[in-house]
């Protein structure tokens, strides 16, 4: 019963901090004004894009920790067995390009409120799942697991849909679907 609660006291902390730093990146992010904007259409930080936010802080948190340990590991194989090295980086480098990636999409989609935004924010969200995931598992021969591919590519595919058709990320960003709806006040078509 002790086990449980100790790993229960450690979801609860790890939790906190990913909501805490959420917390803080939506209210940062907040204050950076929405391109357009239209009196009864919501824009701006909010909605499903917090959630979207909350999903991608906990992923970089988790990649972070992944990275920090997996280079202490390095250093040791690098050591130890220097002909493993090529294999050692390759487990390593897609998880630390895609940490970079993933502060790069958190800074974006915060502070620039620009179309180009949207579209970034895609092509990184593919490179750090999907394209990262399967390019591992070409190397070593691998296949990903059908809950990882599930993961993976929902999450990919789920925000490209809402980055592509949601009226507040339109707003917030300044698409041409976003001055469509200023224009003309219809949210589709």
């Amino acid at each position: 019963m002790q086990q449980y609660l100790g790993i229960g006291l450690v979801v609860a902390g790890v939790a906190a901090v990913v909501l805490a730093l959420s917390w803080g990146y939506v209210k940062w992010a907040g204050r950076h004004a929405p391109a357009l904007t239209h009196p009864k259409v919501r824009s701006g930080v909010g909605g499903a894009l917090v959630l979207f936010f909350i999903g991608q802080i906990a992923w970089l948190l988790r990649a972070l920790w992944d990275v920090s340990f997996a280079l202490g590991s390095l250093a040791r194989i690098a050591v130890a067995v220097p002909s493993k090295l090529p294999e050692a980086l390759m487990v390593v480098m897609p998880s630390a390009v895609a940490l970079v990636l993933g502060a790069v999409l958190l800074w974006d989609l915060g502070r620039r409120r620009t179309s180009f935004v949207l579209g970034e924010a895609i092509v990184l969200l593919w490179l750090m799942g999907p394209v990262a995931a399967l390019c591992q598992g070409w190397y070593f021969h691998l296949h990903l697991a059908a809950f990882s591919v599930v993961q993976l590519f929902g999450w990919a595919i789920l925000w490209t849909l809402y980055f592509a058709f949601s009226p507040r990320c339109a707003l917030t960003y300044g698409t041409k679907r976003g001055e469509r709806i200023v224009r003309t006040g219809k949210l589709f078509g």
